[in-house]
């Protein structure tokens, strides 16, 4: 990755069980079941968007010492599974944490068991409190569930494309809608809104990842299956729908002219949206990969984005890497927290995309803050959706999350699309 810069900083960390949140909200019919200890619930629990949404999918199959020093806990888990069932899930995913990882419990072992008794789909994700991106969570559910059911699902024939990642049946309209408009084959998503929705992936798919984050689902996708994979840039934004769909069109041999029309369109329309923040510097301190292809957004909007960071880079974002080189904007894989605070400073930075932990200490140091994590759970793909990603959500109505205003900016200030941009 020529076009990055890297830093010898300290690496985040980061627990995939804070994807449980977002994705059963996505994903009709799932019941997690998660392998730790009582922390591993705090963590799931940072994936709720909204303070009163107790009800999730989920279950913690609480490990005491004589657990881990025995390392026998079907019995237990086959109770959580069955009043699982009962309660009408028709999928369950086995997660696992540090404390089963390090007990080296066979999770597809336990999976294949449950499988047996139960009369419903049951998969397993290894996982543990070490990933780099606050995004892996959704990866290596998806990767579960690809190499469990992607080649046993309905449809999926001939040369037609596969969209991985989990969206909202919103999303998944809007993007059918275009293609449609387009004349691109869409097989389905992967792994969709339910089970009925699951759509089988061949050796004839052509598979584009919706969120830069997939790495090891795309590798499950390519050894697995055999399938092609093709790694534009992001349906995010104008400039990003049309380069993934023009992709698609070139691949297939289709007629490119629509697409003109509907990327002029919404590039209009964002952009006129956009204007509110054409007077601010800003800076993406990234947590997930996600803030790439932002990045790339607001720069060909016009935007001044002085440097984007992110914790790692995959081989899945060599499109984003390149449009950022062309448009002048800074890449940093794994920067130093400190360093780019004072780059920031130096620079007159005054709007900051940054994780929810660091969002107070932002605040603090005089940043206007937008948490990273109103765009993990915001509906941004697509054409049709691209205003959104210049609108954020002032006070968490849609998300959960609001921004965090330094003191000296009036929140009342903010009320307007005009406020946000003094």
């Amino acid at each position: 990755m020529s076009e990055a810069e890297r830093s010898g900083a300290c690496q985040y960390s980061w627990c995939p069980l804070a994807a449980i949140g977002w994705f059963s909200r996505r994903f009709e019919g799932v019941h997690f079941i998660s392998i730790g200890l009582r922390e591993c619930a705090h963590f799931v629990q940072m994936g709720l968007s909204r303070r009163g949404e107790r009800e999730l999918p989920f279950s913690l199959a609480l490990l005491e010492e004589e657990d881990i020093a025995s390392g026998e806990i079907y019995e237990p888990l086959l109770g959580i599974a069955k009043e699982a069932a009962r309660g009408g899930a028709e999928l369950i995913v086995l997660v696992g944490s540090c404390a089963a990882e390090i007990m080296k419990l066979d999770l597809k072992s336990l999976a294949k068991r449950l499988r047996s008794e139960l009369e419903v789909e049951v998969a397993a994700a290894h996982s543990s409190g070490f990933f780099k991106g606050e995004g892996d969570g959704e990866d290596i559910i998806i990767s579960a569930l690809l190499e469990e059911m992607g080649g046993r699902a309905q449809g999926g024939s001939g040369r037609e494309v596969v969209l991985l990642g989990s969206t909202s049946r919103e999303t998944q309209a809007v993007l059918r809608a275009e293609m449609e408009a387009l004349g691109i084959p869409l097989a389905g998503f992967f792994p969709g809104n339910c089970l009925s929705d699951m759509v089988r992936i061949t050796e004839e798919s052509l598979v584009l990842p919706l969120y830069p984050y997939l790495s090891k689902s795309l590798r499950t996708v390519k050894n697995s299956f055999g399938a092609k994979v093709l790694n534009p840039p992001f349906p995010m934004g104008a400039d990003g729908c049309e380069d993934f769909y023009g992709a698609i069109i070139k691949e297939l041999s289709l007629d490119p002219s629509p697409l003109a029309k509907m990327a002029d369109q919404a590039r209009a329309e964002t952009a006129e949206r956009a204007a509110h923040l054409a007077l601010r510097r800003m800076m993406l301190m990234g947590s997930g990969l996600i803030e790439i292809p932002l990045a790339r957004t607001f720069a060909n909007l016009g935007l001044k984005v002085e440097s984007v960071s992110t914790p790692s880079l995959s081989g899945s974002l060599k499109g984003e890497l390149k449009r950022l080189t062309e448009l002048e904007v800074e890449v940093i894989e794994g920067a130093d927290l400190c360093a780019q605070i004072e780059r920031a400073k130096a620079k007159g930075v005054d709007l900051v995309f940054g994780h929810l932990s660091l969002a107070h200490f932002l605040k603090s140091q005089g940043f206007l803050t937008v948490p990273s994590a109103i765009y993990l759970r915001l509906e941004m793909l697509g054409f049709a959706n691209a205003k959104n990603i210049v609108e954020p959500d002032l006070y968490g109505k849609l998300t959960g999350l609001a921004l965090f205003y330094p003191q000296e900016l009036e929140k009342d200030d903010l009320i307007t699309i005009k406020g946000l941009g003094r």
